[in-house]
């Protein structure tokens, strides 16, 4: 079905409520996701969630399916490269019956006001309520960002990383439970001194702190925490529309394809799955990984975007992360103990050749088997470069753009 001929039959004349949740690789957005549904469930919505990466076989997607819920996704390209397959993920959940989407678009996407948000709303307004786009931070990411200085990561990815600031509306510092409060309190001040009048909201996704004032301000009608209230200790002057922040359609009028194309082809993208037999010790296997990924590659000189794996068994999930190659790990789910075969789902993103980024993957893989005395086999895998990005849709303005750019 394409987006000419979408529609959407929710059995209600309400249109859905959809929230992107924006961010580059590493910056807990998945987390995000995962606890935004958990609370809006437990509050009597039902949600729907929809993923999104340039490959198949997402730990995102584990992750959230381990939450329970109705989860879809959308593989091949970013939202605006598939917005018909978006649309129709969409409509397949809908008609289950959820009344809030939650959506994560892929962590190297920008423009997203132009190509998703403006285009639902001009095009699709019946049938959706698009929430204000809200991009989540990392800490490491805006220690870099807010005091210019140089970083690991090439500039042209970089480059992605300021246009996803540059057009949110809602600017989420996530991770705050890794950082002490003047920490905190200085990273957002820094935040603020760039983003202008956009509110700036510290949230640890993984601890649910601030989480009822981020939901407050895009899900129309949840009214966990008070909004105005919000905006006095944001120090800002929040616009209301319908009990939730209103939407600005801040499209990127200057953005520079090419540079966002060579950004993300800068970065190798690896998905792999991978079988276990043989007593596994679950947490002990994924530490062990975790240090040989991480010593492989700083031996290679690979710089890493974003990497992470998810190890299940018997219905249950654990998994892994790393935004650096010389970053601290972080783990996370509980701990599976010894279990009997188990499928490991890793996915790696880094600044180098996508088949070599693969090659010292695998020997990470065999290693880590042959110290905990487990057999392994690759089910399936992939490597490559993005390819540049054709968006279906661009609007630098939203509901009242009197013309279309549609993208040749």
């Amino acid at each position: 079905m394409t987006s000419d001929s979408h529609s959407t039959s929710t059995g209600t004349d309400d249109p859905i409520q959809f929230v992107l949740v924006s961010g580059f690789l590493g910056a807990g957005k998945t987390t995000s996701l995962k606890a935004m549904g958990e609370t809006l469930t437990r509050r009597g919505y039902t949600v729907g969630m929809i993923t999104n990466d340039q490959a198949e076989g997402l730990v995102d997607t584990s992750i959230l399916d381990d939450a329970g819920g109705e989860v879809e996704e959308i593989p091949g390209g970013c939202f605006c490269c598939n917005f018909d397959d978006l649309l129709n993920a969409a409509e397949s959940i809908v008609a289950r019956d959820a009344d809030v989407l939650l959506c994560e678009p892929v962590g190297s996407c920008t423009d997203l006001v132009a190509t998703v948000v403006n285009p639902l709303r001009s095009m699709y307004a019946a049938e959706f309520s698009v929430a204000p786009l809200t991009t989540v931070l990392d800490p490491d990411r805006v220690r870099s960002y807010v005091s210019d200085e140089d970083a690991a990561l090439p500039e042209e990815v970089r480059y992605i990383f300021r246009q996803q600031v540059d057009e949110a509306d809602l600017v989420v510092l996530n991770k705050t439970d890794t950082l002490p409060d003047d920490e905190v309190d200085e990273l957002v001040a820094g935040l603020e001194g760039r983003v202008g009048d956009r509110p700036v909201l510290p949230v640890s996704a993984l601890e649910r702190e601030g989480l009822d004032e981020w939901l407050s301000l895009v899900v129309d009608g949840v009214d966990l925490a008070d909004v105005d209230d919000i905006g006095a200790s944001l120090d800002v002057d929040i616009d209301l529309d319908d009990g939730a922040l209103a939407p600005e359609g801040r499209a990127l009028t200057d953005i520079d394809y090419d540079t966002y194309a060579e950004g993300e082809a800068r970065l190798g993208w690896v998905n792999m799955t991978i079988d276990i037999e043989g007593s596994l010790p679950t947490d002990r296997f994924r530490r062990v990984l975790m240090e040989q990924l991480q010593s492989t590659l700083d031996e290679h000189d690979i710089e890493t975007a974003h990497l992470k794996f998810s190890v299940a068994a018997d219905g249950n999930l654990c998994h892994a992360n790393l935004t650096a190659t010389d970053g601290d790990p972080g783990y996370d789910g509980a701990d599976l103990g010894t279990v009997e075969g188990a499928q490991l789902v890793l996915n790696a993103r880094a600044v180098g050749d996508p088949d070599r980024i693969r090659g010292h993957a695998v020997d990470a893989v065999w290693v880590a088997a042959a110290r905990t005395d487990v057999d392994v086999e690759v089910a399936g895998s992939q490597a490559f470069r993005p390819a540049y990005p054709e968006p279906v849709h661009r609007m630098d303005e939203g509901p009242d753009a009197r013309t279309v750019e549609e993208s040749e």
